[in-house]
């Protein structure tokens, strides 16, 4: 069975920030797939009603904000936002390299300004929610 993602280096940070954070590399094809899918309304709009539920039930406020940055018209996430300003965030290099026909890289994700396990739990259920629906295209 080939996975579509593997999680990475999940912890609370000891560090000068004492902060919550984690890497997610997604396999390649299903990158390339995301990228060259076209993102409808429906989607667009389901994944955003999920992300503001979620932060909803873990007592976020102001949540009139956006949880996907989808790269143009493409169902591939560029970053996935919490209500904080925390985002888990693609790797520029793996963006602009992601079509290239020889890259064999996969696109990694990694946290930026994570101050708490809420803020890292709905990154990664922004996250992984996205993958079931990349998942459910093929089928």
């Amino acid at each position: 069975m080939k996975f579509q993602y593997s999680l990475r280096n999940i912890y609370p940070r000891i560090n000068e920030n004492n902060g919550f954070g984690f890497e997610v590399c997604l396999d390649l094809s299903y990158a390339r797939k995301a990228k060259t899918t076209r993102l409808d309304e429906q989607i667009h709009n389901f994944l955003h009603d999920y992300g503001r539920q979620v932060a909803q039930n873990l007592g976020f406020t102001g949540l009139g904000y956006q949880p996907y940055d989808f790269d143009e018209n493409s169902i591939l996430v560029r970053r996935f936002v919490s209500p904080t300003g925390s985002r888990l965030l693609a790797k520029p290099s793996d963006l602009s390299d992601l079509m290239r026909e020889k890259t064999e890289n996969n696109l990694e994700y990694y946290t930026h300004n994570v101050a708490g396990s809420d803020d890292a739990f709905l990154l990664l259920s922004l996250f992984t929610k996205w993958v079931e629906i990349l998942d459910t295209l093929d089928k």
